[in-house]
């Protein structure tokens, strides 16, 4: 993002420009004088037309998270109040419309100091490119996750290659990754470049801090020298495509908020993704466990639901870090349980 498109105008100079109208307001409610509703008007429309210009001109990066949001919120309930001064009959009427609007444009004054001072806004009109937040769906992202994912699961039990032949590629892998990372930290310029690069699939919170494919390449390594093949390849499943369906449902259809990150129809899509990819394996891809019957349906339900869990309930950490370290010892109890 080029410096060149910043806006034309930034929050502060609306935010000033509002500031003047309260003050200018608050003269004529005490004055009570009528005649200069028409001014009031005029001068709203031109500061809602530059806020909205400005809302306008943000990247969707900075549109998808909360501070634009509750911008956006704040500007149009000021506008429902102004609405309400046409027509009014009498000054007492207006009067109260107006300060009513009061109240809603201080709100909206304090979401313009917000943006203007929130360092990613900062970044944008310096002309850094904005990483795509938490809740903004990446489809690239998702699909490097899943393709990553089945390729490991292909890779690991169903190639011909021996646990330690997978095991020493994913040591590399790893290796790679975690010099990646101390680099980042040691080289500002290394990390821009990167990030510049790997955009479609890095988010904003990663830029200074542990991607997400590094905590998934550290969990599942740790879960080979801990757990048998079997429990490995239903951990990285769950890791994987379920935790990418919770991602996708939650983000386009999510409406039913259980947290600030998690929604019931992501939820109950990760649960219906994970119990029909378990059951799957369970019957037809393990190699040293086949339950069968009723074993082999409360199996799948268990483990999903443990990796569901695992998804929903702990999002103060990564997903990829607590998914495969949480949900691998229950699929581990599970099978001891209907073996």
């Amino acid at each position: 993002m080029s410096a060149a498109l910043a806006p034309s105008l930034t929050p502060l100079e609306i935010h000033e420009d509002l500031r003047r109208f309260l003050l200018y307001l608050e003269e004529q409610i005490a004055a009570a004088n009528q005649s200069a509703a028409e001014t009031f008007q005029r001068e709203w429309q031109g500061i809602a037309q530059r806020a909205r210009g400005l809302l306008g001109s943000l990247p969707r990066e900075i549109l998808h998270r909360n501070i634009s949001e509750e911008l956006r919120l704040a500007l149009e309930r000021c506008e429902q109040s102004a609405r309400l001064w046409y027509g009014k009959v009498s000054w007492e009427d207006l009067v109260q419309s107006l300060q009513k609007f009061r109240l809603q444009a201080k709100e909206l004054s304090l979401n313009l100091g917000s943006l203007q001072d929130h360092p990613l806004f900062q970044s944008f009109l310096q002309g850094q490119r904005v990483l795509p937040s938490r809740t903004q769906l990446q489809w690239g992202r998702k699909a490097f996750h899943v393709l990553t994912g089945l390729f490991g699961i292909w890779f690991y039990g169903y190639s011909g290659f021996s646990e330690t032949v997978v095991t020493w590629v994913l040591i590399g892998c790893f290796s790679g990754a975690a010099t990646t990372e101390l680099l980042r930290r040691f080289s500002p310029e290394l990390n821009r470049r990167i990030c510049i690069r790997m955009r479609g699939i890095m988010r904003e919170r990663e830029r200074h801090k542990i991607s997400s494919a590094t905590y998934f390449m550290g969990a599942i390594l740790l879960l080979f020298f801990i757990f048998p093949r079997d429990v490995n390849l239903i951990a990285l499943y769950f890791t994987t495509v379920g935790d990418a369906a919770a991602g996708i449902v939650g983000s386009r259809w999510g409406r039913h908020r259980l947290a600030p990150h998690v929604s019931l129809e992501g939820t109950l899509a990760a649960f219906a993704i994970c119990f029909l990819g378990c059951l799957l394996l369970a019957a037809y891809g393990l190699e040293s466990f086949r339950p069968q019957g009723w074993d082999l349906w409360l199996f799948s339900i268990g483990s999903a639901l443990a990796a569901t869990l695992a998804e929903s309930c702990f999002k103060r950490f990564d997903d990829n870090l607590t998914i495969p370290l949480l949900s691998a010892p229950a699929v581990y109890l599970l099978m001891r349980l209907f073996s």
